[in-house]
This record gives structure tokens, sequence and C-alpha cells, in this order.
């Protein structure tokens, strides 16, 4: 909300209260917000005003002049210039305030001036400040993207490892299974081999004389006795 000139003339008024001066800097203050601009506008209307409350009213004329118009001529001649004296004096008093105050004014300016100054210096720093946590942000973000595309790639290479496991993993198992069936297949033809065998030492048992029963399907044949031992008789 922008402020009213009767809020600046208050502000004033209480700071004169107070014994302080009120300068643009010490009403900004009293008031706690507005611009310069606009409290240097509202103070030089107060100033006016203070300075025509304290201006004493202008003499009247000499009230012999109707009576004793000529024989008092000289005398209103002199009374005129006196007055135009005293008129003289209260404008150059008048100038001099005048003065006075514009040199306030100026000195208010450059206290405003001081504190815009300050004011600039430290929104400066705040910027350069502001503008280095940009950087470090921006930093610590393109430190995050390398990051987030190391772990892409590095898990990208997890998976490529354990597709290569797996497949190895399932070549091995159809090798086993492999391995497996022809091991079950040789079991088979060993087995088959094996009653293939019995059955020829059966048919060649009866053909044999004086030799005892082999199990040839599983066991090898036993070497035949020596002429010098014994048989199985006793002889």
């Amino acid at each position: 909300m922008a402020l009213t000139v009767e809020e600046i003339w208050g502000a004033a008024n209480a700071l004169d209260a107070e014994g302080t001066r009120p300068t643009l800097a010490a009403v900004r203050k009293k008031l706690g917000r507005g611009s310069f601009t606009t409290i240097q506008e509202a103070m030089s209307q107060w100033k006016n005003r203070q300075q025509n409350s304290k201006r004493t009213p202008s003499e009247p004329p000499p009230a012999e002049i109707d009576e004793r118009a000529r024989a008092l001529a000289a005398e209103l001649w002199i009374v005129a210039q006196a007055s135009a004296d005293r008129a003289l004096a209260g404008e150059r008093e008048r100038m001099a305030e005048q003065e006075a105050d514009l040199r306030s004014q100026l000195a208010e300016a450059a206290e405003a001036a001081d504190e815009l100054g300050i004011e600039v210096e430290r929104l400066t720093h705040n910027l350069a400040d502001a503008r280095s946590q940009t950087a470090a942000q921006e930093a610590m973000l393109v430190e995050l993207a390398e990051a987030q595309r190391s772990a892409a790639a590095e898990i990208e290479r997890i998976k490529a490892a354990a597709a290569a496991a797996f497949e190895d993993a399932q070549d091995a198992r159809t090798a086993e299974k492999a391995a497996l069936q022809e091991a079950a297949r040789a079991e088979g033809e060993i087995k088959a081999l094996r009653e293939q065998v019995a059955t020829l030492a059966s048919r060649l048992q009866p053909m044999i004389p004086d030799q005892p029963e082999l199990d040839l399907a599983s066991t090898p044949a036993s070497p035949p006795a020596t002429r010098g031992g014994r048989d199985d008789h006793g002889r």
C-alpha cells in the first residue's frame, strides 16, 4: 500500500516533537517503508507549511496617512523606506532559510544516496553469492549426471554379463543333459551286450567238458587248472 502525504507529515511531526530532525532517512525509518522520492515531495510541502506557520505578519501602514498626508509625507516616506527595509530583510531572511533548507535537503539526499549505495552493495553481494551457489549447484548437477551415466553403463554391463552367464549355464545344462543321455544309451548297450554274452556262455557251457559253469555275462572266465594240480574230483 502506497504512503499518503498525511502519513509522512505525521511521521515528521512525531520526530519533530521528539526533538529529532526529520530528515528523509529518519522519516523513512520511522515509517518503515516508502521510497525516497515520495517522502521528498511530501517533506517539501511539510517544510513550507512549517515556515509559513513561523512567519510573522507584515506591519500595517501608519494610520496618520489619511489626516496628515502632506505634513507627514516625509515621515511616511521614511516609514515606507523602513517598511521596505524590513520587507527586504524578511525576504533576505526567507531566502536564507530557503538556502539553508536546500542545503539540508542536499544533505538528506546525500544521506539517502549513501543508504542506497549500501543497499546496492548488499544486493550486489547477495547476487554474487547467489551466482556462486548457482554455479556450485550446476557443477553438482553435472557431476550427478555423469554418475548416473556411469551407473547406467555399469548396469548395462552387469546385465550383459548376467545374460552371457545365463547363456553359458544354459549351454552347460544342455551339454550335461546330452552327456547323461549318452551315458544312459551306453549303459543300455552294455547291458544288452552282457545279456548276449550270458546267452552265448550258456550255449557254450555244454560243449566244454570238465569246465566250471562260467558267468560270462558278469565276470571274466577263470583260467583253466594246470595238469599237475588237483581237479574238482581229487584226482
